[in-house]
């Protein structure tokens, strides 16, 4: 059997001075008593991407009706996109973002690289038009590296009307084939138009050779502002849109050693999602797998697998465990605010913050249905500053 093994994403320039460094803080518990379903009846087979706009959350699915916009004023739903390839249909949308439509009205506009295009959609849902992207410009990636790896080369963001995106000249088919690309200021058609940043710059390329669990940068954008992990200096940088580096916070992370069974259970996911069917493999292959395929593991694990904007001027990253996530992906974020906000936050298990704002995060509930279900945390320290008391449920 051949076993291509993936791993992570990123970027950045490295320079300016650092501002300080955190220590690692005990993480504070968020229960299920603290996380809202907005609509427990309508849920997604797999959520690629969400926006927000003027009382509204768009979300972006993996499966028709492919766009749902969900009014948090009165939690009416509106679901569209059918499956094709045609204007107003979808094959393989991957991401999202809020656009403005005209004076005082938003909308959103959706990259889809299954069809080649990318879509404007209305505020209320109404499909306004669409072109074709260049094949020369697009994002050419393994469709299901998500599944394989934390790694995001399909990230785009919209900083009002100034759109960031990754720019790779060869196909993304593992962590390591993202090191080799750029973070550029692009079209609404992703022609690049402007570097921000050389991903390269910012990882140790001679500690990053590892395709499973490789320490490398990762990206966000909000407001104006791009985030960025950069493992090379394990610091968390704030860049201008001109790549240059504002503010950078050095992140104390304790290392963590790759223990076997973590390595076994990364194998056993990988198998079972490049297996056809999903089956499952016999303990013995996997252990010969291991036999075979160890020397790939790195010894010492990354620190962090995401990390996502919060504007004005935060970030969040999610650090590496695979108690939960054969891949790593863990339910402890630890959020980063200059000099002295850094906190450490456990979700549970079956939500996946996507979006954080200065009230709380957007993000998704596992469902007894077998879905994802949009859902709130609401957070009373982020807010007050104050730690919800275990149990206690954060006011709306």
């Amino acid at each position: 059997m051949r076993l291509v093994l993936l791993a992570v994403c990123c970027i950045t320039p490295i320079g300016c001075g650092i501002s300080g460094d955190s220590e690692v803080p005990p993480p504070e518990i968020v229960g299920l008593e603290d996380i809202r379903t907005i609509r427990p009846d309508v849920g997604f087979v797999g959520p690629r991407d969400l926006a927000m706009t003027e009382g509204a959350v768009w979300v972006l699915d993996n499966a028709p009706p492919f766009l749902t916009r969900v009014s948090l004023d009165d939690g009416s739903v509106i679901r569209i996109g059918a499956e094709g390839q045609g204007p107003g249909e979808y094959r393989f949308p991957w991401a999202v973002q809020p656009a403005q439509i005209s004076a005082g009205e938003k909308g959103v506009v959706v990259w889809d690289l299954g069809n080649g295009r990318v879509s404007v959609v209305g505020p209320e849902g109404a499909f306004l038009g669409s072109m074709l992207l260049n094949p020369s410009h697009g994002l050419r990636a393994r469709a299901n590296i998500r599944d394989l790896s934390y790694v995001d080369p399909f990230r785009i963001r919209n900083l009002k009307g100034r759109i960031v995106s990754g720019h790779f000249e060869d196909r993304v088919g593992s962590t390591l084939d993202v090191v080799k690309g750029t973070l550029q200021l692009v079209h609404r058609q992703l022609r690049p138009e402007r570097e921000i940043a050389r991903f390269s710059n910012s990882v140790d390329l001679d500690q990053a050779t590892s395709p499973v669990w490789a320490s490398v940068p990762l990206w966000d954008a909000c407001g104006e502002t791009v985030v960025l992990w950069s493992p090379a200096t394990s610091s968390v940088l704030w860049l201008d849109l001109d790549g240059r580096v504002r503010a950078q916070t050095r992140i104390q992370i304790p290392p963590r050693i790759v223990e076997p069974a973590s390595a076994l259970s990364y194998l056993r996911w990988r198998v079972r999602v490049e297996s056809a069917s999903g089956l499952r493999a016999s303990e013995s292959y996997i252990r010969r797998l291991w036999l075979r395929f160890r020397s790939i593991f790195p010894e010492e694990a990354p620190p962090v697998t995401d990390i996502r904007c919060q504007a004005p001027g935060g970030a969040w990253l999610r650090l590496f465990d695979t108690s939960q996530d054969p891949v790593g992906r863990s339910q402890t974020w630890q959020m980063v605010m200059g000099r002295t906000s850094h906190r450490r936050v456990t979700f549970p298990g079956d939500f996946m913050p996507t979006l954080f704002t200065d009230h709380g995060a957007v993000g998704f509930m596992a469902g007894a249905d077998g879905l994802q279900h949009l859902s709130l945390w609401s957070d009373v320290t982020l807010r007050t500053g104050r730690k919800n008391p275990k149990g206690s449920k954060p006011k709306e």
